[in-house]
């Protein structure tokens, strides 16, 4: 009998973290298309937005950027000379929670400037996810 109870209360306690990690992944991936959603745009708002205040932002070939105001002004410079018709499809690998509020992502995407890929470093703030940190680098030719 105590078996039983204590196989019960553990299948319950383990069936509970694997529910919260399904949301949590759902969460995970609505950031991420929010984040597409907002380069495809070209919404600088939203994408600072979706950072924290100290995220750090890494890009080949650009100054690693720390904070919203640095983050903007990356980004900024970044889309200075983009087409309007700006297309970008992203394509998730893998999402590896570290804890119930931290997950590291690794993607692909593939843009008019070529394919690369990222790796964000994701926190949940309140009963959002938002970029801590960001990695991006082109593929080689």
């Amino acid at each position: 009998m105590y078996q039983k109870t204590v196989f019960g209360i553990a299948s319950v306690f383990f069936l509970g973290i694997g529910l919260a990690l399904a949301q949590d992944k759902a969460g995970v991936e609505k950031l991420n298309e929010e984040y597409r959603a907002a380069i495809e745009n070209g919404d600088v708002d939203t994408m600072v937005s979706l950072h924290t205040e100290d995220a750090v932002r890494a890009r080949t070939g650009s100054p690693v950027a720390v904070g919203h105001a640095k983050i903007r002004s990356a980004i900024t410079e970044q889309f200075k000379d983009r087409d309007p018709n700006y297309l970008i499809s992203v394509t998730i690998h893998d999402i590896k929670f570290l804890s119930q509020d931290v997950a590291i992502v690794h993607g692909g995407f593939k843009a008019q400037i070529g394919t690369g890929h990222f790796i964000r470093t994701v926190v949940k703030k309140g009963n959002s996810w938002k970029i801590a940190a960001i990695q991006i680098a082109r593929d080689l030719d």
